[in-house]
């Protein structure tokens, strides 16, 4: 072993014996079989069990490259000669084309969840949670739809919602997506944010029904259980699912209940050791970034503000906000940025840059963007990298978003072109590869928004649609 010689030891997949060099070393040493084990385990599988496992062996047939398709292979009769609009319809029909629909009630993805509320993570069929679920699915094909560019089939949107809808409107329970307790992206939140974008892009009343009718239980008691606080499990997110649905569904009791997400970030702010306010995710750990920090938590009470004129939820957005750069720089913040992170939307600089532009927009305070110039021009030099991630989340994709806000809250078109100019050399890097590079190791087990295709295929078109909401804003 000191030399480095480490021995083979070997099985035979029907024995128990261990053998080394065609010599065996000891008679049963394993209490049975690969083949036994194999079967057994084969036996146990319950019913979704096997409907995991049989999709899974279907999307091994299928071919993954997007580089070896030729133009025959092309089955969309609507394309459109932008490229950004090509490349997401592209994307949805692949999308299209992993889905599962064996079970006879809806459309269903395999995905990388947590299992069995572990930190373990393996392939299951997903949930309906924005994240990573059919809610972050659903708004590329109805973006799609909304112009006349559907893909496949006109209402595919509508039909791979249709069970949630039904079960909300049942009052029936529905797995929003993540194992643990959320109420953000991952949890209900998600899913009105998810089902308002929808409608909203149909002009589906049904679904906005859904909507408000998921809204509801995100009670107050439920709102009080939150210690995460952040937008992707926390209050910071389902106050911003709730604010979009007041927006296209100005209810009073709607807006009473994203104010109780608003007072219950107030009362668990903290003070900064550099000033300002901050927040300790779980309990434990102080964090800058949008999706799980101060970030996006600043940006949530901000569009809280800009629905209620509550100056308590403004000026705790301008403190939270002018104390991230602090947070990182003082603060031994034990989810910084790891290589290839720095310019994601949930933990670096896109994500920061997002929060600045639209705080100062919302409460009138031109002096929180102090530093983006500086920032837009790094992530615009030619000589920044691509990310090796190309998602929304954690990738190259989420910092196009920054750029083109940018542009459009600025009025400066050099964002824009370098906009361009990224996405053309994450595109390019993609086709070369064959794949996307995404959460998972095969883009086809990742058919999500955040860490997946359909955020890729949706910001695309925001790249030619400005006017199509921003899901990283939550719009």
């Amino acid at each position: 072993m000191a030399r480095l010689d480490v021995p083979l030891f070997e099985a035979m997949s029907d024995g128990m014996s261990l053998t080394a060099d065609g010599e065996t070393l000891t008679k049963r040493y394993l209490s049975e079989s690969g083949y036994d084990a194999t079967m057994a385990r084969l036996r146990a599988l319950d019913a979704e069990g096997t409907r995991t496992h049989l999709h899974c062996i279907r999307l091994t047939e299928r071919r993954p490259s997007r580089a070896m398709r030729s133009p025959a292979d092309d089955t969309s009769s609507n394309r459109d000669a932008d490229p950004w609009v090509s490349e997401a319809i592209e994307i949805a029909d692949t999308v299209r084309t992993i889905a599962d629909e064996s079970a006879g009630d809806g459309v269903d993805w395999i995905g990388i969840r947590g299992l069995n509320g572990s930190a373990r993570r393996g392939l299951q069929f997903i949930g309906w949670d924005l994240y990573s679920g059919r809610c972050g699915i659903a708004p590329l094909f109805a973006a799609l739809e909304s112009r006349g560019l559907a893909c496949r089939e006109p209402s595919f949107a509508l039909r791979l919602l249709q069970p949630l809808v039904d079960a909300v409107l049942e009052n029936r329970s529905f797995d929003a997506g993540t194992t643990g307790f959320a109420i953000g992206a991952l949890g209900t939140g998600g899913v009105v944010y998810g089902l308002t974008l929808t409608s909203t892009l149909l002009g589906n009343e049904r679904l906005l029904t859904a909507a408000s009718r998921a809204a509801a239980s995100i009670s107050v008691d439920e709102i009080a259980r939150d210690l995460r606080f952040d937008v992707i499990f926390g209050a910071a997110g389902a106050a911003l699912g709730l604010l979009a649905l007041h927006r296209v569904r100005p209810e009073s009791w709607i807006l009473d209940r994203a104010v109780e997400c608003g007072r219950h970030l107030l009362c668990h702010a903290r003070n900064g050791i550099s000033g300002g306010l901050a927040w300790r995710n779980d309990g434990a750990r102080v964090v800058r970034g949008f999706a799980h920090g101060a970030a996006g938590v600043a940006y949530a009470l901000a569009r809280l503000y800009e629905a209620t004129d509550t100056t308590a939820f403004r000026d705790a957005a301008i403190a939270t906000l002018c104390h991230v750069p602090s947070v990182a720089a003082a603060e031994a913040d034990r989810r910084r940025p790891a290589a290839g992170m720095q310019w994601s939307w949930c933990q670096g600089m896109a994500g920061l840059g997002l929060a600045q532009l639209e705080v100062s927009r919302f409460v009138g305070r031109p002096d929180v963007v102090g530093g983006l110039e500086h920032v837009l021009s790094e992530l615009a030099a030619p000589s920044n990298r691509l990310s090796p991630s190309d998602q929304v989340c954690c990738g190259n994709v989420g910092s196009l978003e920054l750029l083109s806000r940018a542009s459009d809250v600025l009025g400066e078109n050099q964002w824009r072109d370098a906009a361009t100019a990224r996405a053309t050399e994450t595109l390019a890097r993609a086709t070369d590869r064959g794949s996307y590079a995404v959460s998972a190791i095969d883009d086809k087990f990742s058919p999500g928004y955040y860490q997946g295709l359909s955020g890729i295929g949706y910001e695309l078109l925001r790249l030619r649609w400005r006017d199509l909401p921003s899901v990283l804003l939550w719009e």
